[in-house]
């Protein structure tokens, strides 16, 4: 997702306001590309199962569940993880946090992900299969 988004209609206790995608026309394209015009922003106070509170603004467009972008969890200061064993968001300045960043850093055996704009890209190379380290395409085992 490039936005965080919900059904204003979720939150009726908070105040909806413009926002930039709305002055301008903006749309999300819906699982079957229909366009769910930007209705404006909500700024809705939450609190997670681990106590801690949150703010997170979603744009209000008619989705059925909110969805977090994990480019706005990053703006607003959070280190994302994502993984089969559990994922999470966790405080940048937090003790774990640092740490989790630091081992990261050390890992030789790593992808880099590079961001553009709102997108996270994988910068890579094609590999003809003749030359590939796994072997080659249609090889038997």
């Amino acid at each position: 997702a490039g936005a965080s988004v919900a059904d204003g209609d979720e939150f009726p206790e908070f105040p909806g306001e413009e926002s930039k995608g709305s002055r301008s026309g903006q749309h999300f394209v819906g699982p079957g590309t229909e366009k769910l015009p930007n209705k404006g922003q909500k700024k809705v106070s939450l609190m997670m199962r681990s106590g801690l509170g949150t703010r997170i603004t979603f744009q209000d467009a008619k989705v059925r569940r909110p969805i977090l972008a994990v480019s706005d969890a990053m703006k607003a200061g959070n280190l994302t993880r994502f993984g089969d064993e559990g994922s999470a968001l966790l405080p940048k300045k937090t003790r774990e946090a640092k740490l989790i960043q630091k081992l990261v850093k050390q890992a030789k055996k790593k992808i880099d992900l590079e961001r553009e704009g709102g997108v996270f890209v994988m910068p890579a190379w094609v590999v003809p299969p003749s030359n590939a380290p796994f072997g080659r395409q249609g090889a038997k085992a």
